[in-house]
Formats: C-alpha cells, structure tokens, sequence
C-alpha cells in the first residue's frame, strides 16, 4: 500500500490542513511552531508502533480555544467526535494479488483501487472505499459453487442482494 493523501483536524494548532498529496518525496515547510511535528504525530497515530502511543486525548490535543465547547457538545449528544487524520492509501499490484488469493476473484470499480482510513478522538477508526463491482465479484465466488451460470448470473445480478453488500461486504 501507499500513502497518497492526508489530512488532518482539530489537533494542536492544526484547525484543518486540508488535503494534501504524499509522494515519493514530501517535504513539510513551515516557521518555528507552524504545525509541521503536530502533522507527523497525528499521522502516527493512525497506525503506532506502539498501542500506548495511538491514543488521541482530547484534553491535550484539541485545540485549546474550542475544546470545552467540543466536549459539551460530545457529551450532550449534540455532536459526534471530531476526526483527527484521515489518510488515503493505493493498493499495490502485490496487496491486490494477496486480496485475490484470500477471496479469490475480486473486481474493482476503479483501476487504482483506493481506500480511506480516519481515526477520531474517540479512537474510533472508520474506513471508506475499496470499491468494488459487487456484481462481478459475487459472480466469480458464486462461479466456483458449481451453480448453473443462469443462477449466478440471476443472483449477481439482484439488487435486493448487491444492496446489501455494498454496506460492507470484504471490508479489509
């Protein structure tokens, strides 16, 4: 996999950084005290080596000048916890394959198949994407059933069953 965007909120002196683009090579430029460390920690957090250090505290992290606001608000239920990072990742040839192997035949809309991970202050992870062509896909499963080919193409094809799947079939 390779990261390809990030973007991060509401942590330390970052109120948004907008999305921006991870290539190759990325170089953070910035005055003294601008946000650049506070980007790579909270990118860290998203996936720490160590479980301790994945933590994100409201009390030290979200911007002072908004955090008592934030918390009431979470409290009284009148909103939800604020996404610190989001990050989108592009599957590589080797992580397609090795998701081919494990559900077998998988089709995907797009030809880069991309996916999206973000992690709140309540160190709740959420994930979209991954989009895959549910029809083709339960098809190419189905077809190893040994079912008649105008079954599966009847069931790959029923919209009461694609829905479903959509919400969160193979999530990976």
């Amino acid at each position: 996999m390779r990261l390809t965007k990030v973007k991060i909120t509401n942590y330390k002196s970052i109120i948004d950084s907008n999305e921006f683009e991870i290539g190759d090579i990325t170089c953070l430029v910035g005055k003294n005290e601008s946000g650049k460390t506070a980007l790579l920690e909270a990118l860290y957090k998203l996936n720490p080596i160590n479980k301790v250090d994945g933590e994100f505290v409201v009390e030290k992290e979200y911007p002072r000048s908004a955090m008592i606001a934030y918390q009431e608000g979470v409290k009284n239920g009148e909103r939800n916890h604020a996404d610190v990072v989001r990050a989108t990742y592009e599957l590589e040839e080797e992580d397609i394959e090795a998701m081919k192997s494990e559900f077998r035949e998988l089709v995907f809309v797009e030809e880069i198949p991309k996916f999206t991970i973000s992690k709140n202050y309540g160190n709740k992870y959420s994930f979209a994407g991954l989009n895959l062509c549910y029809a083709s896909t339960l098809a190419n499963l189905l077809g190893e059933t040994g079912l008649d080919q105008a079954v599966i193409h009847e069931v790959s094809n029923n919209k009461n069953l694609i829905a479903p799947l959509g919400k969160g079939f193979l999530k990976y």
